[in-house]
Formats: C-alpha cells, structure tokens, sequence
C-alpha cells in the first residue's frame, strides 16, 4: 500500500536477486539468535522450518521460501509495471490498492 499510494520507488525485474538476499539476512539472523531467545540457553527457532536439526525438511522448506519470496517479488514487479502504464496519479494507485486489498483482506 505505501508504494502504491506514496512511494514513486523503482521496481524492475533486473533486481530480483535481491528479494531472497533479504530472506537469506533473516535466516542468518534467526540462527545467529537462536541460542538467545531463551534465558537457559536453550536453542528456541522461531519456526519450524528454521531449526537445523530437522535435516532434509527444513532444507526443503527453505527452499520453497526463497521460492516464494521471489514469486511474490515479481507480482510486486508487474503490479508496479500495471501503475505505470495505467498513467500513475492518485486516483490510479488509490484503485489498484484497494482493488488488490479487496482480493487479499476479508471484510465484514
């Protein structure tokens, strides 16, 4: 929503390798910190597929996150390539924000 109604940021595709980098610091900070969490020492993951001891699934799982995080990237792409050829403006970027929290929020 803050892009789509203040921002004026540029998104291309030429940086999609930079969506699972940020990923990648937040797993890297979450094993970093998991001997922390907890005042005994004790290791304590914030998800399941972060604890390392789990082997082959939380492999598999971080794979499909970094899958995942560039997916959602590119829809990010090509609903800022959508503002742009639609002209930009208030009206514009105020349609496609609502129109896309319509899809994605449940209101009553």
């Amino acid at each position: 929503a803050e892009v789509g109604l203040l921002g004026g940021m540029k998104v291309r595709f030429t940086d999609l390798a930079l969506a699972p980098l940020f990923g990648l610091a937040y797993i890297f900070f979450s094993w970093s910190m998991k001997n922390k969490w907890l005042e005994s020492g004790e290791p304590q993951f914030l998800y399941f597929f972060l604890d390392t001891t789990l082997g082959k699934t939380s492999s598999i799982a971080l794979g499909l996150l970094v899958i995942v995080l560039t997916l959602f990237y590119a829809i990010f792409v090509l609903i800022d390539d959508l503002l742009l050829f639609l002209g930009g403006g208030l009206v514009i970027h105020l349609t496609v924000v609502v129109g896309i929290a319509t899809l994605v929020c449940r209101f009553r």
